[in-house]
């Protein structure tokens, strides 16, 4: 298995993912890494961004798993039609 140490991995998410991110405040995020595990926690404003984010943390050489403990800050609603009758 390919390792890389810990601190590394969470430099690379932090430095080269989180603050590229658009709409995406690296303050309000956390990172976490212990032996390719990486915890996301903090908030971020929609689903999608958490998505993103979730994946490219993934990708990243070393990671094994990453577990999500985001908050959406704003929740989108499909547009349902509901009759009035």
């Amino acid at each position: 298995m390919f390792l890389r140490p810990d601190d590394y991995i969470r430099f690379e998410i932090i430095d080269q993912i989180v603050s590229r991110l658009p709409q995406v405040i690296p303050q309000g995020l956390r990172v976490e890494v212990t032996d390719g595990r990486v915890i996301l926690g903090g908030e971020v404003e929609r689903h999608e961004q958490a998505v993103v984010l979730r994946g490219l943390a993934g990708a990243v050489d070393g990671v094994v798993e990453v577990q999500d403990h985001l908050n959406i800050r704003f929740v989108e609603l499909p547009d349902h039609k509901v009759p009035l009758d």
